[in-house]
C-alpha cells in the first residue's frame, strides 16, 4: 500500500495500535502564581498622592520586568531544558515567579496610553539601573513607603555613600564606587590597597570594579588570558601560537558541548517514542495537499497515477538539483507502504537529509527549499497534535537544534564546533565580533 498521491490519502487505513500514553510521563511545571492586580490604594501619609504611587509603582515594575525577563533568559529557561531532557520532574524557578508577590506584574494604572509610556519609561530604567523598589501594599505602608522612595514626606530618602558602596560591595554589582573598596573578614568596608595600586598604574576604576565583581570562574579565566599575554610577550612563537581569546573560545566551546549534547539526548529519546508510534494512524491529508499545491503553484506538473513529474515550462525547468529532490520527496511517498506515524517521523527526517544535502551539494535554494521545509513544518504538526508524547520530546529536541543552528548562522557554515581547533576558531571568531568586522 501506499500514500495514494490522488487523494492525499492513505489506501488502507493503518490498524489501530495501542500506543499508551500513559508510559509518558510529561514533566510537570508548577506554575507561577502570579500577582492580583492592585486594585485599591488607600491613602499614603503625606503629601505624597494616590496616582502618584501608582505611577512610581508601575514605573518600577516595569524597570524590574525588563531585568527579570533577561535574568531568566539566560539562566533558568536553558537550566530547565537540560532538566526536563534527563527525565526529572524538578525545575528551576524562575526569578520572575519568585518576585511575583512584590508587583513585579504590574496593574497599578488602568490600561491606556499613559499606562503604556510609564512602563515604557521603567524599560529604559531596568536597563540603566538595574531592580528598583515596587510599592505594591504602599497603602499599608503608609509613611514609610513614602520615605523609602524618597517622595511625598517631609525628609527625603538619603543613603549615605558609604552605606551605597557596602551594598554594592555586597551584591558584587560592579559599581564604581567599589573600586577602591573591599569587605574585611566581618563584611566591614575597608580600603583595597591593591586595587588602588592597580588605579594609581593607570588602570580605570570602572575595570577594576568589574574585575572584583567577576564570580571566580570568570576571573579564573581573565588570568589565564593575561598569562598567555605574559607567556608571548616572552616568545613570539608562543604568542603567534596561543592568543587570549583562545581562552574566551573554550568557554563557548564548553557550552556548545552540553547544548549538542542536550541535542543528542533529545533526538535518542524522540526516535524511542517514533517507534512506540508504528501502527498508529495519521491523516496526513493536509500536509501533503498543501505541497501538492506549492509544486503546482510552480507549474510543476505531477501524475499520481502514473507517479510521474513533468518540469516542463514550471520554474524549475532546467535547475537539476532542485528537480531531483522534489523527485526524491515524491518517490518516497509513493514507496511508502501503509504510512504510519512512524513513518511520517521518518520522512521528516528524510527531508532535512535532502535540504541539507541539497543546499552543500546541488546548490538547493529559494522556493524548493522554502515547500520543502512548509511540508515537514505540517507534517511533524500532525504528529504533535496527534501524540502528546512526542510533541513533548518533540519540542525539546526543537528548542536544542535551534540554538545550534542559531550559533551557526552566526559563526558562519564554515565553521567545525567538533573540530579539533574549534576553540580556537570560536576565539578568532569572538575577536571578530567584537571588533565589529
Amino acid at each position: 500500500m501506499a500514500f495514494d498521491l490522488s487523494t492525499a490519502r492513505p489506501v488502507d487505513e493503518p490498524k489501530s495500535g495501542g500506543f499508551d500514553l500513559s508510559t509518558a510521563r510529561p514533566v510537570e511545571i508548577p506554575a507561577d502564581e502570579g500577582p492580583t492586580a492592585w486594585q485599591e490604594t488607600k491613602a499614603v501619609a503625606g503629601d505624597l498622592g494616590e496616582h502618584a504611587m501608582n505611577v512610581l509603582g508601575e514605573l518600577a515594575a516595569a524597570a524590574n520586568r525588563s531585568v527579570v525577563d533577561f535574568v531568566d533568559f539566560i539562566g533558568p529557561d536553558t537550566a530547565n531544558a537540560i532538566l526536563r531532557l534527563s527525565g526529572s520532574d524538578k525545575q528551576m524557578p524562575t526569578l520572575r515567579g519568585a518576585m511575583a508577590d512584590t508587583g513585579i506584574e504590574g496593574g497599578f494604572m488602568a490600561p491606556g496610553t499613559a499606562r503604556d509610556a510609564v512602563q515604557g519609561a521603567g524599560n529604559a530604567v531596568g536597563v540603566a539601573a538595574g531592580m528598583v523598589p515596587v510599592a505594591r501594599g504602599a497603602g499599608k505602608a503608609g509613611s514609610l513607603v513614602a520615605d523609602f522612595l524618597g517622595v511625598g514626606s517631609t525628609k527625603a530618602a538619603e543613603v549615605p555613600a558609604s552605606m551605597a558602596r557596602e551594598l554594592a560591595l555586597k551584591r558584587a554589582t560592579g559599581d564604581v564606587s567599589t573600586a577602591r573598596h573591599t569587605l574585611d573578614a566581618a563584611g566591614n568596608v575597608v580600603p583595597d590597597q591593591a586595587a588602588k595600586k592597580v588605579i594609581k598604574q593607570g588602570f580605570d576604576e570602572g575595570f577594576v570594579a568589574m574585575i572584583k565583581a567577576s564570580p571566580p570562574k570568570a576571573r579564573e579565566k581573565m588570568t589565564a588570558m593575561i598569562d598567555i599575554v605574559e607567556q608571548g610577550k616572552q616568545n613570539f612563537r608562543k604568542g603567534q601560537e596561543y592568543r587570549p581569546l583562545d581562552i574566551a573560545g573554550e568557554s563557548v566551546l564548553n557550552r556548545v558541548k552540553v547544548v549538542r549534547e542536550a541535542n543528542r539526548a533529545a533526538g535518542n529519546r524522540l526516535d524511542h517514542v517514533a517507534k512506540s508510534l508504528k501502527g498508529q494512524g495519521v491523516d496526513v491529508s493536509p500536509a501533503v495537499d498543501g505541497f501538492l499545491g506549492d509544486l503546482e503553484n510552480m507549474g510543476v506538473k505531477f501524475s499520481p497515477s502514473e507517479g510521474k513529474v513533468t518540469f516542463q515550462g514550471s520554474d524549475l525547468e532546467g535547475v537539476t538539483g532542485p528537480q531531483r529532490v522534489i523527485k526524491n520527496v515524491l518517490q518516497r511517498m509513493l514507496n511508502t507502504k501503509a504510512p504510519d506515524a512512524y513513518d511520517v517521523h521518518r520522512m521528516k527526517r528524510f527531508i532535512d537529509e535532502q535540504v541539507t544535502y541539497g543546499k552543500n551539494a546541488r546548490g538547493l535554494g529559494g522556493k524548493t527549499e522554502g515547500i520543502l521545509k512548509s511540508l515537514r513544518h505540517n507534517l511533524d504538526g500532525l504528529l504533535d497534535e496527534a501524540f502528546p508524547a512526542y510533541n513533548q520530546v518533540n519540542t525539546q529536541y526543537a528548542e536544542t537544534r535551534g540554538a545550534l543552528d542559531a550559533l551557526q548562522d552566526v559563526a558562519g557554515k564554515k565553521m567545525d564546533f567538533t573540530g579539533e581547533n574549534a576553540d580556537k576558531a570560536i576565539g578568532t571568531l569572538t575577536r571578530r565580533l567584537l571588533s565589529n568586522a
